[in-house]
């Protein structure tokens, strides 16, 4: 399959937007869990264990936001 230059730009960019996002998703791994998993440990997440503690993580933060609101 041959990709116009255009399509070539919007696969690329895609690509660069899917890198991005695992990035942030393991640099907020990292940095919840305040030394419990570094950064190249939550790189080495799978997908379904990058879900599974974002999932966590946000189950957890509006527990605390409704702790402090009481």
């Amino acid at each position: 399959m041959q990709l116009t230059p255009e399509q070539l730009v919007e696969v690329l960019e895609g690509y660069e937007k899917d890198v991005k996002a695992i990035k942030r998703d393991a640099l907020q791994i990292a940095w919840f869990m305040k030394g419990g998993v570094d950064y190249d440990s939550a790189m080495a997440f799978g997908k379904q264990d990058k879900e599974i503690v974002k999932d966590i993580i946000k189950e957890t933060v509006e527990a605390a936001k409704k702790n402090n609101s009481r």
